[in-house]
């Protein structure tokens, strides 16, 4: 008898495997609550007494010109009447004009600054510029201000014309004592005053500068302590 032929192998299933399961979407977190902004830490102004309180300059500076030792007020008239003469007529006679300003202290030049204008009807610093000028008419100039219309000339230099100068600001305002403050603003000439002649250059773009410069001049710094 024949072999019964093989049955036939049945064929391979094919099956697709499971997807991957989705991935859970994680809850949203909820956003933080802000942090509430730290206090700021105050500032203890600390009273100086007054026995560490010093004035400025410190006593007894060195002064860069010695003072005449024997001035009186006919000393005063000699050394204006030099200053006329060397001024007075055609050209002016430099030397005369340091001479004098050499050899007398500031306080003592303010006395011959006041006669010389009570002698000739005259304003001594007026005749300087016209006489004098360049650098030399600045310094000489300078020796013959007082001290708080020299500060004023300098503020008056830092805001004139476009923009401002920072470093003239910081070196006259930040280094003058409350006093000293007051003696420039009260010589100060221009129409509006200094604080707001000063406002009106720094504000824009500069309004902590310009609040630093104001709280200065309006004396709200402590005096001078211990050094």
């Amino acid at each position: 008898e024949p072999e019964p032929e093989p049955e036939p192998e049945p064929e391979p299933v094919y099956e697709e495997p499971p997807a991957d399961p989705a991935p859970e979407e994680a809850a949203p977190e909820e956003p933080a609550a802000p942090e509430e902004p730290a206090a700021p830490e105050e500032y203890e102004v600390k009273e100086i007494p007054a026995s560490q309180i010093h004035e400025q300059p410190l006593p007894n500076p060195r002064p860069s010109i010695e003072p005449c030792a024997e001035f009186n007020d006919e000393v005063a008239k000699k050394a204006a009447k030099i200053l006329r003469e060397a001024m007075k007529g055609l050209g002016t006679n430099e030397k005369k004009i340091i001479n004098v300003t050499n050899g007398y202290s500031h306080s003592q030049r303010m006395v011959i600054l006041e006669t010389f204008n009570k002698e000739y009807k005259r304003d001594l610093i007026k005749d300087l510029k016209s006489e004098l000028s360049g650098k030399f008419e600045k310094l000489c100039v300078g020796f013959w201000l007082s001290v708080g219309r020299y500060d004023a000339e300098q503020i008056n230099e830092a805001v004139d014309g476009l923009g401002f100068s920072t470093k003239i600001l910081n070196e006259v305002i930040c280094t003058r004592t409350n006093e000293q403050l007051k003696d420039m603003q009260e010589a100060w000439w221009k129409g509006k005053s200094m604080i707001d002649r000063i406002k009106d250059e720094t504000t824009k773009g500069h309004g902590n500068y310009a609040t630093l410069l104001v709280s200065l001049l309006e004396g709200e710094r402590q005096p001078n302590g211990p050094v």
